[in-house]
């Protein structure tokens, strides 16, 4: 390149010095890299520049959980780990259950395949919040497609053929069909991992107990999570 074409180069960037040029780094700046890949006639339209990564850098998880939460969680798998326990998740309200048992539930789910999970409340606003959570859960933390099965109020499907997915059903609608037929209700049992209560007092209803209990003693392996009722 000439001493005049330098020079003009130069000017371009807003080098003071034509012999300068030698020692800039276009790359640092868009503006500068943009103007020098132009005066060599470099179309940068439509291009991608490049940046440097840091050597170091927080990569936060989408649905990360707090450090109680990651030890409630822990000693819940640990104490189901092995397919036969039974623990409450007691924690005060705020603290994050319904996160930490997705959490729970999703660590279940990809530990084992196929798996059936069955969550249970009483009330459709506690089973519409199971749904939305699980699904913000294993979008992130699943390992395969896996099917919500809605079955509470108008919602009839036939869960006896369920194999691999979370059943999100109503009590009263559970102890109805365990009452109409029993057997499917055993079919379905034999293939649950994990039974999850979503009110502590609830569990121990006569109503309800001998459904939870069919469901968390049917299978060779499966474990039972009651959350407290305090939300």
């Amino acid at each position: 390149m000439s001493d005049e074409k330098l020079t003009v180069f130069a000017d371009r960037l807003g080098v003071p010095n034509a012999g300068l040029i030698h020692t800039l780094d276009p790359t640092e700046d868009e503006r500068i890299c943009e103007t020098f890949l132009g005066f060599f006639g470099i179309d940068t339209r439509g291009s991608v520049f490049f940046s440097v990564e840091p050597e170091h850098q927080c990569v936060r998880p989408e649905f990360g959980l707090f450090p109680h939460q990651r030890h409630a969680a822990d000693r819940v798998c640990d104490a189901i780990r092995g397919g036969r326990g039974r623990v409450v998740l007691h924690m005060p309200t705020g603290a994050g259950k319904t996160r930490t048992a997705m959490h729970i539930v999703s660590r279940v789910m990809t530990e084992h395949e196929p798996a059936v999970v069955v969550w249970l409340a009483a009330s459709a606003e506690l089973l519409d919040q199971a749904a939305d959570a699980f699904q913000g859960a294993w979008s992130r933390l699943g390992n395969r497609p896996i099917d919500i099965v809605r079955f509470w109020g108008d919602y009839t499907p036939d869960i006896s053929v369920i194999s691999d997915g979370l059943i999100i059903a109503g009590l009263q609608k559970m102890y109805a069909w365990k009452t109409r037929d029993p057997i499917g209700v055993l079919r379905i049992a034999k293939s649950v991992k994990l039974v999850v209560v979503d009110e502590a007092h609830q569990a121990i209803a006569p109503t309800y107990r001998e459904v939870i209990e069919t469901l968390a003693e049917t299978g060779v392996n499966n474990a039972l999570l009651v959350r407290n009722i305090t939300e």
